[in-house]
């Protein structure tokens, strides 16, 4: 089966994919990469695999079928810095017990609402292809 290539893509555009770590990616061309919903060692983040044409050693994704323009923009995949004391005073949580107050830690804001759409469309997708590779 043929693949999009990289200007065939349009930015923040949800696909199929064929990569090592997911199936449904949005497209973010200032990376090059998909942002995908990855699981590993019972953690499930948003992780970003790159163009197959991009990339001799580390492309891995390959494009498919165009899904549908997704509800992100550059600015929701993008990591903002906070100490833990600003973290837990802004979203009312305590802080973990082995966490250091005055220690930075990067979070992205809409990390679980790009994880919560990435999984509807595995699971439309899962319904919609069953028995197919």
């Amino acid at each position: 089966m043929d693949y999009l290539k990289v200007e065939e893509l349009k930015p923040y555009y949800t696909y199929r994919i064929r990569a090592r770590n997911g199936r449904i990616g949005i497209w973010t061309p200032e990376s090059g990469d998909f942002q995908l919903r990855r699981t590993k060692f019972n953690s499930i983040f948003v992780f970003g695999e790159v163009h197959w044409d991009l990339d001799p050693h580390f492309g891995t994704a390959k494009p498919w079928e165009e899904l549908e323009q997704s509800p992100f923009d550059y600015d929701d995949f993008q990591y903002t810095t906070m100490t833990w004391d600003e973290y837990c005073g802004t979203y009312d949580k305590e802080l973990p017990d082995w966490a250091d107050a005055s220690d930075n830690i990067s979070i992205r804001f809409k990390e679980s609402t790009i994880l919560n759409y990435l999984k509807a469309w595995e699971d439309k997708i899962d319904d919609t292809y069953k028995g197919e590779s």
